[in-house]
């Protein structure tokens, strides 16, 4: 292995040792929102790409354009064989569902800031007569979510070549 493919393979396994972190910050609850934000955009865009499917579909579309978007990343990089890039896309997708489901919990109660308008999720949830089950509907999307964050995380891991030389490797730059 030369260092150029050294190189690029430390730097992959620290971040991917970083998504396991973010993932443990979020299934403990201390999501970091810097992620949030990022995706905010997305979820917005989507609304108005989705707005020509009628209003039920326009709701609907914030949370279809967090899904499709890192599942079209995802989807693509493992066609191609980038394993790498794939999980990572994947953990992305575990991190907007995670996301979606803190929303869907919030559809009763209403209790999370908005940018603007009526809430997501309660109008969905309303429609669909489903208001009352929100926390479990929320807590499905959190247990999917955390489950493919740390399943990509540990596949991103995997898909690294002599992942196990270059962990001793950065055991013993810690020890010196």
């Amino acid at each position: 292995m030369n260092n150029e493919s050294l190189f690029l393979n430390v730097v992959k396994t620290i971040f991917a040792l970083v998504l396991l972190y973010v993932g443990y910050l979020t299934a403990t609850g201390a999501e970091p929102y810097y992620l949030y934000n990022a995706d905010l955009a997305f979820h917005e865009g989507g609304h108005t790409i989705f707005f020509f499917f009628g209003e039920f579909i326009q709701f609907l579309g914030g949370t279809l354009m967090q899904i499709l978007l890192p599942l079209f990343f995802a989807v693509y990089f493992f066609f191609n064989r980038a394993e790498y890039s794939a999980s990572v896309s994947s953990w992305w997708l575990g991190v907007n569902l995670y996301e979606i489901g803190t929303y869907a919990a919030d559809a009763e109660a209403q209790a999370l800031p908005l940018l603007s308008g009526e809430h997501d999720w309660a109008y969905i949830l309303g429609k669909l007569g489903l208001v009352s089950q929100c926390g479990i509907i929320g807590g499905v999307f959190h247990i999917l979510g955390i489950s493919i964050i740390f399943i990509s995380a540990l596949f991103a891991l995997a898909s690294i070549s002599n992942i196990s030389e270059i962990l001793k490797r950065i055991a013993n730059s810690k020890k010196n």
